[in-house]
This record gives C-alpha cells, sequence and structure tokens, in this order.
C-alpha cells in the first residue's frame, strides 16, 4: 500500500507539472527476448518526444549523526538512491536497446502502452524519495558513496512539490529540467539543496555553462542565487509579505509562442521550446522587437517579408498577417535552404507564425531543417544554388522581401485591410486621400 501511494503522489505532482503528458504507473519489460522474467519500473511520463524515466523510494533516512554512524548512513544512500538509480539505468538500457516500438506490460503481462524509439529525443531519469533528506540529494550526485548514472536527477517529494508551487508552464518546467540534468554532471559543482539548482538556473539560464567557467575549481558553492526564491516561497504562506516571483524575462510574443504551443499540444514544441528558452534575455527581446518590427513593415509594404537572424545558431521567421497572400510551403522552405547554403549554416529553424487582425496566434509551424537533408524534401543543389541567385537578384534590384512579388495579392475595397483594424480596405488605409502614415 505505501508503494502505491507513493508512486501516485509523484505521479500526481508529475502530471500537476507537465497536464500534456501520458504518465503510467507500475509498468514491467521484459529482460530478456520473451516475457518469462520481467523487470518494473515505478513510473513512465512521456511528453512530446521526452520521457521521464522515474524510481520512487520511501522509507526512512539513518536518523544518527553521519560522524558516528557512517555506515548507517551510506546504507540509506544505497537503498532509497543507489537501489532507484539502478533501476533507471535498467529502464532506460531496455528502452535504447529497442530498435523500433518500446512495449511495456502489466504485471499480468498484458501490452499496456508502447511508443517509438525512433521518435524519443531525450530520455530523463529522476530517483524521487518520499522521506526528504534533499540537504544530501543535492550532493548525492557527486560523492563517491557508490556510483550514480551521470544525469540521473536525485529530489525529493518535497522538491516536487516546489516545482509544482513555481512553475506555471509545462515547457518552461522541462526546459529546466534539461539543464538540471546537465548540471548532474558537473564534478565540482555543489548545492546545499534543489532550490540552489532552480534559483541559478533563473539568474543565469543555462546555468552549467556559467559553471564551467569555473571547471578548474575544485569546487563551486552557489551563494545568493536563492535568496529571491525562499523569500518568494515564505510569501506564498504570508500573503501580507506581497513577495513578487523571481522569474526568467519572457517577452511578449515569444510568451504567446510558447503558450500557444502548450494549449495547442504542438508536435515539436518541447525542442523549439527549448530553442527559444537557452536565448538569452536580450535575444529574446530582439526575437520579440523582430516579430513586431515585421508586422509594422509588412501592413507598410503589403506583402510577406522573412526574417533571417544568425549568430551561434540562425532562424528564418515568415509573419503572416490577414490580407496577405501566404508563399507555398515549398517557397518558403527553399528560401530557408538557399539561406543556409549562402551563410554557411547546416541547420536552421523555419519558423512559420499567422496571425489575427487582433495580433494574436493563429498557428505555429516550427522545425529544425538540417541542410544536409535538403535532397529529401525534393530539392537538389543545383536547384537551391539557383535559387540563392535568384534571391541576389532580387536584392539587386530593391525587392525588401526577396521572394517573388508576383505572389502579391491584390487588395479590393471590400477585403480586410492589411493593417489589422478589422474595417474594410475603402474605410481604412484605402480611403481617398488616406495618407500612408495613418
Amino acid at each position: 500500500i505505501q508503494k502505491e501511494a507513493s508512486e501516485s503522489l509523484v505521479a500526481e505532482k508529475l502530471s500537476m507539472l507537465m497536464p500534456n503528458t501520458e504518465i503510467y504507473i507500475g509498468n514491467y519489460y521484459p529482460l530478456g527476448s520473451s516475457l518469462k522474467q520481467m523487470d518494473e519500473n515505478d513510473i513512465i511520463a512521456v511528453c512530446d518526444d521526452i520521457i521521464i524515466i522515474a524510481e520512487v523510494k520511501a522509507g526512512s533516512f539513518a536518523y544518527t549523526p553521519a560522524l558516528t554512524d557512517l555506515t548507517a548512513h551510506k546504507k540509506s544512500f544505497r537503498k532509497l538512491i543507489g537501489q532507484a538509480d539502478y533501476q533507471c539505468v535498467r529502464t532506460l538500457e531496455y528502452i535504447n536497446k529497442c530498435v523500433d516500438n518500446v512495449c511495456f506490460y502489466t504485471e499480468e503481462k498484458n501490452k499496456k502502452f508502447e511508443f517509438s524509439r525512433n521518435k524519443i529525443r531525450k530520455i530523463y531519469t529522476m530517483c524521487v524519495t518520499v522521506d526528504n533528506f534533499n540537504v544530501f540529494e543535492a550532493k548525492i550526485e557527486k560523492t563517491n558513496i557508490f556510483e550514480m548514472n551521470k544525469g540521473t536527477i536525485a529530489i525529493s517529494i518535497d522538491d516536487l512539490d516546489a516545482y509544482v508551487k513555481y512553475f506555471n508552464s509545462e515547457l518552461c518546467f522541462l526546459h529546466y529540467l534539461k539543464h538540471r540534468q546537465a548540471a548532474t554532471r558537473i564534478k565540482c559543482l555543489m548545492f546545499n539543496d534543489e532550490l540552489d539548482h532552480l534559483g541559478m538556473y533563473i539568474s543565469q539560464n543555462i546555468y552549467e555553462e556559467y559553471v564551467n567557467d569555473y571547471k578548474e575549481c575544485d569546487s563551486f558553492i552557489a551563494i545568493g542565487f536563492r535568496e529571491d526564491l525562499d523569500a518568494y516561497f515564505t510569501g506564498l504562506y504570508n500573503k501580507q509579505l506581497q513577495v513578487k516571483k523571481p522569474e526568467q524575462n519572457i517577452p511578449g510574443y515569444m510568451h504567446d509562442i510558447l503558450e500557444y504551443l502548450e494549449k495547442n499540444n504542438v508536435k515539436g514544441r518541447v525542442k523549439f521550446a527549448e530553442f527559444l528558452l537557452d536565448l538569452c534575455e536580450d535575444t529574446r527581446i530582439e526575437f520579440d522587437e523582430a516579430i513586431k518590427n515585421r508586422i509594422k513593415r509588412e501592413k507598410e509594404l503589403g506583402y510577406i517579408t522573412p526574417i533571417w537572424v544568425e549568430g551561434d545558431f540562425a532562424y528564418c521567421e515568415f509573419i503572416c498577417i490577414p490580407g496577405l497572400e501566404k508563399f507555398p510551403d515549398e517557397i518558403r522552405r527553399k528560401y530557408t535552404y538557399a539561406n543556409m547554403l549562402d551563410r554557411k549554416f547546416t541547420k536552421c529553424w523555419f519558423i512559420n507564425i499567422e496571425l489575427d487582425i487582433f495580433g494574436k496566434i493563429v498557428e505555429i509551424r516550427a522545425e529544425e531543417l538540417d541542410y544536409i537533408k535538403h535532397s529529401d524534401e525534393g530539392f537538389s543543389e543545383t536547384d537551391i544554388s539557383n535559387y540563392l541567385l535568384t534571391i541576389k537578384e532580387r536584392r539587386r534590384h530593391g525587392n525588401a522581401s526577396n521572394l517573388p512579388i508576383a505572389h502579391r495579392k491584390k487588395i479590393y475595397p471590400n477585403d480586410l485591410c492589411p493593417c489589422g483594424s478589422g474595417l474594410k480596405y475603402k474605410k481604412c488605409c484605402g480611403a481617398p486621400n488616406k495618407k500612408i502614415n495613418e
């Protein structure tokens, strides 16, 4: 009963953190080629292209001081964390050895659920204890008491509860989990508890890279990153304090994009969200401003003009507003591949955002293009090279869009005005003596 209650409690917390996730409790898988011998996993969570393997352990940690009873402490670690980590590794090995479909079963050996291994991009392993000893758990990934799988996250049920109280976005939580896992692999990183991880994530975002700048140090101890979090959680229980929640800046359109991805369960949403949230604060603001400026520019020109941004990454973005003709997907993709060839990028995000007359998002399609796969889409190297020459020719003739002007849609008097006002063109920008800047 204790085991079932513990697993159900952890599953409930995970479902609160990730509402669009399928969560399975008490899963069995074959140890060999047949179902004669089975091993058990506590929890599997499937979210888009992400898998979370969770093992739950209930039991009391040694109450005696480690100084006087180190043996008991080591035994508690091995029982509550070591055994759970071992079971995580076994489940992970089973998933990785499956060539195509990964099947899990009930205790009675009936098929319970399955997923395609090829569609899973990332797998997290997590050990969750019901007994709270997070001062030790925050360091257990770095101790020599036993060898933990590098990448396994050791937390308590109280830590999960803190996540639930802090995160209100499934995609933001999974982005944190990405960097929380990366932090487990940094030997010198020493935290007192889980809020140190969360505090440094809020402050530094890709915080494992921040720590790696000091990789020559024997130990890196974070001080001062969690103070605002402590005040925030205190404020949850004392409303008179009115403490503002410490969080990363996610500007307007980026926030709307993440919200749309979650509400509409968009395929590939986690990977796209990771790309957006990995951007530093200044680049996030530039991303948001680029969309706003492009909307204004397209209203002035009357046709679509793509956004190309490059740095350590590259993305090509198409913003579609009402009243302007959408370019066929084939032309958008060819345009993106041509710019990848010209700018020498092997990978680039291909982003399409459609807005309504009020500037609200009605559709998002985003994927990371790989240049070496252009032929799989029917584009030869010659096709792309020739299209690149065409683009450059248009640029020389002052075509702001670098795309075929022939696709520009004629606006008739009774059409909705492309400025987004909601009025007919003849009563708005197309009215007699109407100035362009109005």
